[in-house]
């Protein structure tokens, strides 16, 4: 796995208008995305991906990435997912399919690219 561990994902950070970033390939690529693979969140970064709702122009990013639904609690358990990414008042504005998997002192996330990334629309998972 790769790990996601920029500390501008968080979402606590607001949005960097100059320099800011889409978990997707091309100009605005966030430094830790490889493309779609398994990520393990570290700090500063974060340990997971939210359960709740992520205010828009947070995590570096104008749409916000955050896990609707729970993450799973059995060792070795992999779950599908939705990761709703919330922007100008509409929580699931975007939204794709992912997989989490408990590995017992941390979380895998299968994430695919997000589901856009152009002309200066930044698009994020987002962390806690």
């Amino acid at each position: 796995y790769f790990t996601l561990d920029d500390d501008t994902r968080n979402k606590n950070y607001g949005r960097n208008s100059t320099h800011e970033f889409c978990d997707n390939f091309g100009r605005e690529q966030s430094p830790d995305w490889h493309g779609p693979n398994w990520y393990r969140m570290l700090s500063p970064a974060g340990s997971m991906i939210p359960e709740t709702v992520v205010e828009d122009q947070h995590c570096n990013s104008f749409m916000t990435g955050w896990l609707n639904g729970t993450h799973p609690t059995i060792v070795d358990e992999t779950v599908n997912r939705t990761v709703c990414f919330n922007w100008l008042g509409n929580t699931c504005y975007h939204e794709t399919e992912i997989q989490v998997r408990n590995c017992g002192d941390y979380l895998l996330y299968y994430l695919p690219n997000t589901p856009i990334c152009h002309d200066g629309i930044t698009i994020r998972y987002c962390s806690e």
